[in-house]
């Protein structure tokens, strides 16, 4: 995502490096209820993006490493999202239901109707992707 205009892209090549001028997102691992962010509410534990000034909402706090951070990095090492329900697991997870899923056989796409456990939140536009512009 970039952090100047809040776009996001896609990974620069197949090792899923982020092209110049960007950062890899990252995101809170555990979050309830199919929600997804770098920062955690403080009683139910669901996750949000940051506000608009870049810095987690009130009533929230940016997720620590102890806690469980998903970046593109961790995601690769484990091959997992946090919380998927029941035994599912996979490194892509279809909103509604929270269950994972590997992706397609040979690539790193998933399969229709899920999503990467790392997206970047609050993109700009139709924007999405891995990776936030720095500038």
């Amino acid at each position: 995502r970039h952090n100047n205009d809040g776009s996001c892209v896609a990974f620069a090549d197949d090792n899923n490096n982020c092209p110049a001028g960007t950062t890899p997102c990252e995101a809170c691992a555990f979050c309830v209820g199919g929600t997804g962010g770098p920062c955690r509410h403080l009683n139910d534990g669901s996750c949000v993006g940051f506000g608009s000034d870049g810095a987690c909402p009130p009533g929230t706090s940016r997720c620590s490493e102890a806690e469980g951070v998903l970046s593109v990095q961790s995601l690769q090492e484990s091959g997992n999202c946090g919380n998927c329900f029941g035994t599912s697991s996979g490194p892509c997870r279809h909103g509604d239901s929270d269950v994972c899923h590997d992706y397609y056989t040979g690539t790193t796409i998933c399969p229709a109707g899920t999503a990467e456990c790392v997206p970047c939140t609050a993109c700009e536009g139709d924007t999405a992707g891995p990776c936030r512009h720095n500038n």
